[in-house]
């Protein structure tokens, strides 16, 4: 074969040119598809650390807003939350001493109605008997009323020199006796005494007495009554006649010496020992509370519980197989025995209500 540069002419040019493929006609580009182009291809750039991210996702204006009114709220809640159960604990308490307040007024008014009866029962008892103070008959005609009168355990009629001329029970002697400038008081006007232990033992006096005044307004003699103590199991109970399933209440009612003489927590009792055996005129009840009502006027205290054995005091009761003398027993209640019992009929059962009631410490069998 001739190169180009042997042979002359037009062959010689194309002999030495080789043929090859035309360019591809170019395709008509499809608007509904995109293009991808490259324009620069990207660097890597450099991972944030994730704390920084959790940064700044608190860092955003409506967190820090929630910040700001929890940092305000909350003390605020807190302070009004403490001012209210404040409110409200001084709240109740004021409630508690109200009701309290109210319970003992209420308790005073029925003790003094109950007296007030009483006074007016005597009175008209003593109106009956004018001109037959000396009148051999007098005690048949007292045994006679004694049913007509039950808030009196005994009633008795007194001459001018102190004489006891009839009594409502035979044999029956009252050791609270006025004497002196109590007596010759008691001859022109109506009388009460304080309840206090009494020299029987085993009983409790609560003496009330009126004048026996003749038409001429001169004295014929006294009556002196002894009033039944255990009616104030019923006055002195918070509820009146209910009986509610709730106690929320106590009612003590205290002495001059700051002794309780009932409570209401014991209910009402059987006789005059079983009062002692719950500590009657020996427990110490509240003297604060007392000197407040007497110097002060109404108020209110707390109070010892006797329902939850508040009473210090150690309960003996001693059953006796004879009959001991009445120094005998004032002997052995000066030496601590609450109750002396005489063994018989009835003396097991009111043993077991004591001790049902957790009173009793010692049984003493002699």
């Amino acid at each position: 074969m001739f190169t180009k540069g042997d042979k002359t002419g037009r062959l010689a040019y194309y002999c030495g040119v080789q043929l090859r493929r035309g360019p591809p006609a170019a395709a008509r580009l499809d608007a509904r598809n995109s293009q991808l182009r490259v324009v620069k291809a990207p660097f890597p750039s450099p991972r944030a650390p994730r704390g920084s991210a959790r940064l700044k996702a608190f860092n955003s204006y409506s967190i820090r807003i929630v910040a700001g009114l929890l940092l305000v709220s909350i003390p605020l809640s807190i302070v009004l939350g403490f001012l209210m159960s404040t409110w409200s604990a001084q709240t109740s308490i004021s409630q508690s001493k109200a009701r309290a307040e109210a319970t003992a007024e209420n308790v005073e008014v029925r003790i003094g109605d109950w007296l007030t009866e009483r006074k007016s029962e005597l009175r008209n008892l003593a109106h009956d008997v004018v001109g037959r103070v000396s009148t051999p008959g007098m005690d048949a005609i007292l045994v006679a009323s004694a049913p007509t009168h039950p808030a009196f355990d005994n009633i008795q009629v007194v001459d001018p020199n102190g004489k006891v001329v009839a009594s409502s029970r035979a044999g029956a002697v009252l050791s609270a006796m006025p004497t002196g400038a109590s007596f010759a008081n008691s001859l022109i006007a109506e009388t009460l005494g304080p309840i206090q232990l009494g020299k029987n033992a085993g009983t409790i006096d609560w003496i009330m007495t009126a004048p026996i005044l003749g038409l001429d307004e001169q004295s014929q003699g006294v009556i002196i009554a002894d009033l039944n103590v255990l009616v104030l199991g019923k006055l002195v109970n918070p509820f009146g006649l209910d009986d509610p399933t709730v106690r929320d209440q106590e009612v003590h009612l205290v002495n001059a010496q700051h002794l309780i003489v009932y409570s209401s927590d014991w209910g009402i009792l059987k006789d005059d020992q079983a009062l002692i055996a719950m500590g009657a005129l020996k427990a110490n009840g509240e003297g604060g509370i007392y000197e407040q009502a007497m110097t002060v006027g109404p108020g209110t205290a707390q109070i010892v519980d006797c329902a939850n054995h508040g009473l210090a005091t150690t309960t003996i009761v001693i059953v006796t197989v004879k009959d001991l003398d009445p120094a005998e027993e004032v002997a052995l209640q000066k030496a601590g025995a609450t109750a002396v019992l005489r063994k018989g009929p009835g003396v097991a059962e009111m043993a077991a209500d004591i001790v049902a009631r957790s009173l009793v410490s010692e049984l003493v069998i002699g």
